[in-house]
């Protein structure tokens, strides 16, 4: 029996060098300084406006670049659990050695 493997479809969207959720991220971020660049385009001026919005859409593109070498696509959901999950793997820690018998070496020896 034959089947289709379309191999495309397990691959990360790649803009530019920017892949999967890091887009999401960019984009999130370039809507936010869109919003700050007509805010300063109202109160000082036009050409400031526009300057901020190509500054920030450069700057923000190779900051998510850099970002991206240190922290892959892949491990972007665990980043964001993993400062809540250290707090509860101490707490389990803690309570385990509450509850359990200490190993034998260090009982103390009566």
């Amino acid at each position: 029996m034959k089947t289709a493997f379309y191999r495309s479809l397990d691959r990360t969207i790649n803009i530019f060098g920017l892949r999967g959720g890091w887009v999401r991220i960019y984009l999130i971020a370039l809507g936010c300084s869109t919003v700050l660049a007509l805010f300063i385009g109202i109160f000082a001026g036009t050409s400031m406006g526009f300057a901020f919005f190509i500054i920030m859409l450069i700057g923000l593109f190779f900051l998510c670049l850099v970002l991206q070498t240190k922290l892959p696509d892949r491990q972007l959901p665990k980043a964001r659990v993993q400062p809540r999950m250290r707090q509860a793997v101490i707490r389990r820690e803690t309570l385990s050695r509450i509850l359990l018998d200490p190993p034998q070496e260090l009982k103390i020896k009566e």
